[in-house]
C-alpha cells in the first residue's frame, strides 16, 4: 500500500480537505485542494418565494422542456454504461476516510442553518386566568332603568289584570242570564193578576233590541210586547236587561223600570182604551225615581 501527497505553499495557506479513496484493487491517496477562488455572483432570488435565499429553486431558470428532457437521458445513459463496463464502482462500494497530516492541518467549518419560524396556534384550550378578568370594569345599570322596567311591568301588570276581570265579569253573566241576555220576574202590577197569579215578565236583548213580554196573571194567551231601544256599541249584544216596579208618579199603581247598564227607562203603569198597560213617559211628564 503506498500513499502520493501532493502539497503546495497555495494549499498550506487555505482550506484543503485531504481523502483517501479504497478501492477493491487497493487503497489511493488523492489530496483534493480548494482554491481560494472568487465565487461567481449567486443567480437573482426568486419573484415566487421573496425572502428566501437566492438561487434554491430552480424552476425559475430559463429552460425548455425538451432540453431538460434530453440532458437527463443523456446523464442517466453514461452512468448505466459506466457501472456496466466496470470503470467506475457503484456508489455504495465508494468509501471515504479523512486522515490529519502535517500538510493539510484539521479544518473547522461552521455552517449556518436559516429556519423560518411559524407562528402556529395552539389547539388547546388556554388556562383560565386566576384572579379578576381583565377587561372593561363592570357597570351597574342606572336608577332611572329600574323605574323604566318597573313601570313598564306595573302597566303589563294593569292590563292583564283589566283582561281578567272582564272575562270574569263576562263569565258571571252567562251564568246568570245566559246567551242572549234573558231576565224573568213575577210582579203583582193589578192587570187581571193577583198575589195567587202575578204577571210575568220576560226582558230580552235580542241581538241588541230591548223586547219585553208581559204574561198578564200567568196567561200566555193575552201576552203583550213592550219594543224597547236599539243598543248601539260593541259587546252590547252582552248587556243584561232588568226590570224592577215601583210607583213613581204618585197614581198608587206600580210603574215599570227598565235598566240597561247604567241606563234607567221608566214605563208608566196606564189605562189606554179600558186595558191596563205600560207607556213610555211622554214630554213634559215629570216622576220621581
Amino acid at each position: 500500500m503506498s500513499y502520493l501527497g501532493i502539497w503546495t505553499p497555495l494549499a498550506s495557506r487555505k482550506r484543503g480537505l485531504c481523502m483517501k479513496e479504497q478501492t477493491g484493487k487497493g487503497m489511493q491517496a488523492i489530496t483534493l485542494v480548494k482554491r481560494a477562488t472568487r465565487q461567481p455572483a449567486p443567480p437573482p432570488s426568486s419573484p415566487h418565494y421573496t425572502g428566501h435565499s437566492a438561487g434554491l429553486y430552480g424552476e425559475d431558470q430559463p429552460y425548455t422542456t425538451d432540453d431538460q428532457a434530453e440532458e437527463d437521458t443523456e446523464s442517466t445513459e453514461e452512468m448505466e454504461d459506466e457501472i456496466l463496463s466496470g470503470s467506475r464502482l457503484p456508489r455504495s462500494a465508494i468509501r471515504y476516510q479523512t486522515y490529519q497530516d502535517d500538510r493539510c492541518p484539521p479544518q473547522t467549518q461552521t455552517v449556518i442553518v436559516h429556519r423560518l419560524r411559524r407562528n402556529r396556534r395552539s389547539s388547546e384550550p388556554q388556562p383560565a386566568l386566576s384572579g379578576k378578568p381583565q377587561g372593561q370594569p363592570h357597570r351597574h345599570p342606572h336608577w332611572l332603568a329600574f323605574v323604566g322596567v318597573g313601570m313598564i311591568v306595573m302597566l303589563g301588570l294593569w292590563v292583564l289584570l283589566n283582561l281578567l276581570l272582564s272575562w270574569w265579569q263576562l263569565t258571571q253573566q252567562d251564568w246568570q242570564y245566559g246567551r242572549p241576555r234573558t231576565f224573568q220576574i213575577d210582579a203583582v202590577v193589578g192587570h187581571n193578576d193577583s198575589a195567587a197569579n202575578p204577571t210575568h215578565f220576560i226582558a230580552i236583548n235580542l241581538n241588541r233590541h230591548v223586547e219585553i213580554i208581559e204574561l198578564p196573571g200567568g196567561d200566555s194567551s193575552k201576552a203583550r210586547i213592550y219594543s224597547g231601544p236599539v243598543l248601539i256599541g260593541e259587546g252590547q249584544d252582552l248587556v243584561p236587561v232588568t226590570l224592577s216596579f215601583k210607583d213613581v208618579n204618585g197614581d198608587g199603581k206600580p210603574d215599570m223600570l227598565v235598566h240597561i247598564q247604567n241606563d234607567l227607562l221608566v214605563w208608566l203603569n196606564d189605562t189606554i182604551n179600558g186595558v191596563p198597560v205600560f207607556r213610555p213617559l211622554k214630554p213634559g211628564e215629570h216622576v220621581n225615581v
